[in-house]
C-alpha cells in the first residue's frame, strides 16, 4: 500500500523554489515562531486513517488540533490546477509544503504535523502448505503466513516560516504465521495494529518536542 500523497516542490517551474546561496543563508536564519499553547494542523499523506487528534489534544502545550483533508485541498485549489496523477497504485495526490502552510494558516494553526505511513505486505507458505497438493485443502488449511512491515515518516513544521521542529521515522512489524489463502482480513488487522503502534510513537515524539523550551518564543 503505497502513500497516496506527497509534498512536492517543483524547482523546475516555480521561481519560489529556485534555491541560491542567499536563500540557503536565509533558511539558516529561520527561528521558531510558536508560543504555547499551540494549535496543530494534521496532514495524513497515507492511505491508513490517523485517529490521533484526541491524543494530541491531551498533551500539555497543545490548545487544539484540526485536520487538513484531501477534500479541503480540492476545495481550495485553483480551478484547472492538477492535484492528482496516475501511478501504479492509482491516484497519487501531490501538494507543496507552501500549500500546506497556507491551508494551516487559514485555521490559525501554529504548526503542521505531516504524517506519511507506508505498509509493505509479504506473504509466504508455512509447513502446512504441503497439504495444498489437493485443491480442496487450500481453502480450509492455514498454509500461508502474512507479514506487514509498517513505516511512518513525520515532520513538524512551523506554519509561519517553515522551520522544521522534528523529522522523525519509525518502523514496526507484525506477523501471522498460519492463515488461509483469503488472508485480506488478517492483513488489515496487522496494518491496523501497526498503525496504532506508530501513531502512539508520533504522539511521543510530539510530546518530546514540546518539552524543548528553546523552540518557544519568549513570552517575557
Amino acid at each position: 500500500m503505497a502513500p497516496v500523497s506527497q509534498v512536492e516542490q517543483d524547482v523546475k517551474t516555480d521561481p519560489e523554489y529556485q534555491y541560491s546561496d542567499s536563500s540557503i543563508a536565509e533558511a539558516f536564519q529561520t527561528m521558531p515562531q510558536i508560543k504555547p499553547p499551540i494549535k496543530i494542523s494534521i496532514y495524513n499523506a497515507g492511505q491508513t486513517v490517523s485517529h490521533i487528534a484526541g491524543d494530541l489534544d491531551a498533551l500539555t502545550g497543545v490548545r487544539n488540533t484540526t485536520y487538513i483533508t484531501p477534500g479541503l485541498i480540492d476545495f481550495v485549489k485553483p480551478a484547472g490546477s492538477p492535484s492528482e496523477r496516475r501511478n501504479l497504485y492509482g491516484y497519487r495526490r501531490t501538494i507543496r509544503s507552501m500549500d500546506l502552510r497556507a491551508l494551516a494558516a487559514q485555521s490559525h494553526s501554529d504548526v503542521i504535523l505531516y504524517i506519511e505511513p507506508f505498509h509493505e505486505v509479504r506473504t509466504g507458505a508455512n509447513a502446512l502448505a504441503v497439504t495444498y497438493a489437493g485443491i480442496l485443502p487450500m481453502f480450509f488449511v492455514p498454509g500461508n503466513s502474512v507479514e506487514v512491515t509498517s513505516t511512518v515518516d513525520v515532520y513538524l513544521i512551523d506554519v509561519r516560516n517553515g522551520f522544521i521542529y522534528s523529522s522523525y521515522r519509525n518502523q514496526t512489524r507484525a506477523e501471522k504465521r498460519f492463515v488461509k489463502i483469503g488472508h485480506r482480513k488478517h492483513t488489515d488487522e496487522l496494518i491496523e495494529r501497526n498503525n496504532s503502534v506508530l501513531l502512539q510513537s508520533v504522539v511521543g515524539e510530539l510530546e518530546r518536542v514540546l518539552k524543548n523550551e528553546s523552540y518557544f518564543v519568549s513570552t517575557e
